[in-house]
């Protein structure tokens, strides 16, 4: 029988892309890079048996070094989901509490009590924000909202808020971020009635009252993510169709448009004086008013796991540590194909973990861990205040134990 392996060697030759069916003998030419290993694993919880995450921000650290975690359930209809939960794990990863809070708001239309999709951040005192898209109707897709919520320490609720687009329907929740003074920022695509969708932005204060809302008059742009300066102003990345750009937009912490600053690639950090872009397999730190502090270059395609095959994936740079280390955490996989990207890859899902100094931004490290099962993601990571750093996959959540 015939396999897709026995035609690798004739696709290969049609395509004269130079293939090869033992990746290992490129070791010669590409970096082996070691494993990093998982401190301790915390599966998903599934009634079902099919939990699995999606895009979103379903981690965050509170002041003990706790992690939060916040994960949709699955529903048998697909158009009610279930209500999300938030699980509180212990630094060693062991489960403390479900943390409670109330489901049971009435709702303003049918299937709106409670959200699937799942953001959650801390503030200073401990409080939970989280956010998730909730249906207005039974439309679905065609017709939501974002609920937003904010819970104490102990998980009551102190404020719901449903976030309505007055010139359309919500499509997409984009991002979740607070400032130093526990103000809430949450960014969204809507979709005018027009046609296409605009980027939006809302600011809420710590009590939950609407502070600014903006419109980016643009139905070919959408928000990539967004940061908040510690002087409050807001930082979003633009991804414009046709052609394919990005750009940056600076609003201040009262709404208003600021002056722009030209910087390469999309932002992933921001500091009290400085931020991190990535575009390229590059690295850039830049002060706040745009000047070039330092560039390097990671490469996707120079690297490989330890039986010699090639890794490929998106290494952004988005974790800094205390110590001022920068960290990236993200999807990657092998790739049978050897200096080529037009064969026929035969891949192992990989989270692929790189340092790089802060300082001078010279690489100190570059790591991967085989996520177990196929088609398998890193949708979050977050870093704690002792440099802790947790990522969640598809249905479970880990530790990286440190590594050096």
């Amino acid at each position: 029988m015939l396999t897709l392996k026995s035609y690798l060697p004739l696709v290969c030759a049609l395509l004269a892309a130079g293939c090869s069916e033992s990746p290992a003998s490129t070791s010669a030419t590409l970096k082996q890079i070691g494993q990093f290993s998982v401190a301790w694993q915390y599966p998903i919880p599934s009634e079902t048996g099919t939990n699995r995450l999606g895009v979103g921000h379903y981690l965050a650290f509170d002041s003990q070094d706790h992690v939060l975690v916040g994960y949709p359930k699955v529903s048998a209809v697909d158009i009610a989901p279930g209500c999300a939960e938030i699980d509180e794990l212990a630094p060693d990863g062991t489960k403390l509490a479900a943390v409670p809070y109330d489901k049971s708001d009435p709702p303003k239309a049918p299937f709106t009590a409670c959200a699937s999709q799942v953001f959650i951040e801390t503030d200073k005192n401990d409080a939970l924000i989280m956010a998730g898209m909730v249906y207005a109707d039974n439309v679905g897709y065609l017709n939501e909202d974002i609920v937003l919520r904010k819970l104490d320490t102990d998980g009551k609720t102190l404020w719901t808020r449903y976030v309505q687009n007055d010139i359309g329907y919500v499509t997409y929740l984009e991002d979740l971020v607070l400032d130093a003074q526990n103000n809430v920022f949450i960014a969204a695509s809507i979709g005018p009635a027009d046609g296409g969708t605009k980027p939006w932005v809302g600011k809420y204060d710590p009590q939950g009252n609407v502070v600014w809302t903006y419109v980016v008059d643009n139905a070919l742009a959408s928000i990539q993510n967004m940061e908040v300066d510690t002087e409050g102003n807001v930082w979003l990345n633009l991804l414009t169709e046709m052609p394919t750009a990005h750009s940056l937009l600076r609003l201040s912490a009262g709404g208003e448009v600021l002056p722009p600053i030209a910087v390469e690639g999309s932002i992933r950090h921001i500091a009290k004086d400085y931020l991190l872009t990535e575009s390229d397999d590059k690295f850039r730190k830049y002060s706040t008013s745009g000047t070039l502090l330092w560039e390097t270059a990671v490469l996707s395609d120079s690297y490989a796991d330890a039986q010699g095959r090639p890794l490929r994936g998106i290494w952004h740079a988005e974790l800094v540590a205390p110590d001022g280390s920068i960290y990236g955490l993200n999807k990657g996989h092998t790739d049978s194909c050897v200096n080529s990207n037009d064969c026929i890859p035969f891949d192992i899902d990989m989270a692929i973990l790189t340092k790089v100094s802060g300082e001078d931004g010279s690489v100190q490290g570059a790591w991967y861990y085989e996520l177990p099962g196929s088609n398998r993601f890193v949708y979050d990571r977050v870093i704690g205040n002792n440099g802790d750093i947790v990522f969640a996959s598809d249905d479970f959540v880990g530790m990286v134990a440190p590594v050096d």
